[in-house]
């Protein structure tokens, strides 16, 4: 079937009314995929890039879409686009991590390493971690688990993890009442992968992943969700709330997944009808669920979601690693505190301002969401022996947020400095609370905050093809309130245009100095 399509550096155009799944090949090699389901009419409709993918279009590359699955009982559509050039041309395209093993941009917009470019001991060890899982679970915590997800499609379809996947996925039934229980439930569950010397990232009230080494050097998770049911509808993390009943759940029955035979659900394909739809069967790589606004509204507002805006602000400091020069709100703390004081800095980033005041002999505290961002910083620290601690901290987990803020208060050393830049215009609404409630507890006994923030809406805000994190609009004269209600006294308030971390260029931002008796 000839179609007319074409691609460029904002991405694929193809004509109305195309229709499908297809993967996105870079001289031979699946990079991305996509699904079309025909209902648009726009001459030359663009599909484009994913923003995790636009950092290497930089060079050539010969491009071909290829169909997942058969269209119709025919034979695949493959659409030879040809090369293509991307910024400067030089240079052949690849998509490939730090140890130079090849990536994929997943359903979700996010990079991945898929399994299928990884390697049979890989998915086997995959395998073992899933069994190590399940097994903790069941001995720790008295709670049985099942494959979920991709995992279970995987197991369901061959009994081994899918090609393009890039993890493994658990489910169990909390039979708790509320959902401040499943919360205790879940930070419990996370706490005995801790005894057992597990590493874990929790993303959520109902959801915990669990970390290990792969043996080519990227780690293996293992994410652990809990399902539930309210007035007789199951309800699994915040892309499936279905009446679905319990006799296709319990009781588990076992599957073969990489050569182990671990827990299913009695009813797999109910379970999978319900997630992927009637086709399930058939693979497609571009398949996202997309719930209702009413489900994933229920599930934000019991659980929270402790990954919003994470990975591209990751991303972000993942390639703006090495340390600047003090900034000019650093500069006004020296000026202001020649001996030494105790700083706790919010969204420090990759950690330029925190050793910068180090060097002054204040002993900093210097978090940030982002993890692992601190790596030339920590280098820095140890080489010099500064009095400098890094952390990672959660703006949009109260508990958390009030967890660091009395581990600041017991510290001795007084007088305190909390010093915040470019921060709360960083965060959505939702995590302002943790924010101002932290600075409050922090200066309680005294001290003042330093606070960076820009009054100027993002000019980028509704550009798709934006290269960093969302900045959201922030109001001076509410700033102000906050600071007061707070009960901090204003001191200084000076709008001037200065450098932007993230923007690459001057724009005007304020500083504001408080002062807590």
């Amino acid at each position: 079937m000839a179609v007319k399509v074409r691609a460029d550096e904002d991405g694929i155009t193809v004509p109305p009314r195309t229709a499908g799944a297809f993967d996105v090949l870079f001289d031979g090699e699946p990079v991305w995929s996509f699904t079309l389901d025909g209902s648009h009419r726009a001459r030359g409709h663009l599909v484009r890039w994913p923003r995790a993918m636009r950092r290497w279009l930089d060079g050539y590359a010969d491009i071909t879409l290829r169909e997942v699955g058969p269209a119709g009982g025919t034979e695949p559509r493959v659409i030879e686009i040809g090369r293509v050039d991307f910024g400067s041309g030089v240079g052949q395209i690849r998509l490939v991590d730090a140890h130079d093993r090849p990536v994929v941009i997943d359903k979700w917009g996010i990079m991945q390493r898929p399994f299928s470019s990884r390697g049979a001991a890989v998915t086997q060890e995959l395998g073992e971690c899933t069994r190590q899982v399940i097994q903790v679970l069941r001995e720790d915590c008295g709670i049985d688990a099942w494959l979920a997800f991709g995992t279970l499609l995987g197991a369901a379809r061959a009994g081994r993890a899918i090609g393009h996947d890039s993890d493994s996925d658990l489910l169990y039934l909390s039979e708790k009442e509320t959902p401040a229980e499943i919360n205790r439930e879940i930070y419990g569950i996370q706490r005995a992968f801790a005894r057992r010397g597990l590493a874990t990232t929790l993303k959520s009230g109902s959801f915990v992943t669990v970390l290990f080494p792969g043996p080519d050097g990227a780690p293996l998770g293992i994410d652990v969700y809990a399902c539930f049911y309210v007035d007789g509808v199951l309800h699994e993390t915040a892309t499936l709330r279905e009446p679905i009943p319990r006799e296709a759940i319990l009781p588990l029955s076992t599957m073969e997944f990489e050569g182990l035979a671990l827990p299913a659900p009695a009813d797999p394909a109910t379970l999978l009808a319900a997630s992927y739809g009637p086709g399930w069967r058939v693979p497609d790589p571009s398949f996202r669920h997309e719930p209702d606004k009413g489900t994933v509204a229920r599930f934000e507002g019991w659980f929270g979601n402790m990954m919003t805006a994470r990975r591209g602000w990751e991303a972000w400091w993942k390639h703006h690693h090495e340390l600047a020069p003090p900034s000019d709100l650093a500069q006004r703390v020296m000026a202001d505190h020649t001996e030494p004081v105790s700083v706790l800095e919010v969204g420090a980033g990759n950690g330029s301002d925190a050793v910068a005041l180090a060097e002054r002999g204040h002993r900093v505290n210097a978090y940030d969401y982002a993890r692992h961002s601190f790596g030339a910083a920590h280098r820095q620290t140890r080489q010099r022996g500064l009095p400098l601690h890094f952390g990672v901290s959660n703006l949009y987990d109260l508990r958390d947020t009030m967890t660091l803020g009395a581990l600041q208060v017991r510290r001795p050393r007084p007088p305190r400095v909390f010093f915040a830049r470019f921060v709360i215009g960083s965060i959505h609404a939702r995590g302002h609370e943790a924010f101002w409630r932290l600075l409050s507890s922090v200066l309680r006994g005294g001290g003042r905050a330093y606070l960076e923030f820009s009054d100027e809406p993002d000019p980028d805000i509704e550009n798709p093809q934006r290269l960093y994190p969302l900045r959201f609009e922030v109001d001076a004269d509410d700033v102000r309130r906050q600071v007061e209600r707070a009960g901090g006294r204003v001191l200084l308030a000076d709008r001037a245009s200065r450098p932007a971390p993230d923007l690459g260029r001057h724009r005007p931002s304020w500083h504001l100095v408080a002062e807590w008796a």
